[in-house]
């Protein structure tokens, strides 16, 4: 009769450990999904950020340029555009 017992009760552990199995499985599978949904939205992000900054320091009339020029005209401002970035845009 023991052994009985101890028949049904591996069977309801093997059940129990193919459900679990299971609900681990697809939750797993879901956190890929979320992680590639994450990675396609920082590259649109970064995509973003980069033409921003072209249009910042890019090209003859990039922004950075045009709105240093008005400063050396003698436009009172009280911050200056840091020279790391003015330089880097001179090149």
């Amino acid at each position: 009769m023991q052994t009985l017992w101890r028949v049904e009760n591996q069977n309801k552990n093997a059940q129990e450990i193919a459900d679990q199995s299971g609900a681990l499985y697809d939750k797993f599978v879901g956190l890929l999904d979320d992680l590639k949904d994450v990675g396609s939205k920082l590259n649109a992000t970064q995509k973003s950020y980069d033409d921003s900054m072209n249009k910042l320091s890019e090209g003859k009339g990039n922004l950075i340029r045009r709105v240093e020029k008005i400063r050396e005209l003698g436009a009172k401002t009280s911050k200056e555009i840091p020279r790391g970035m003015i330089e880097k845009n001179e090149e």
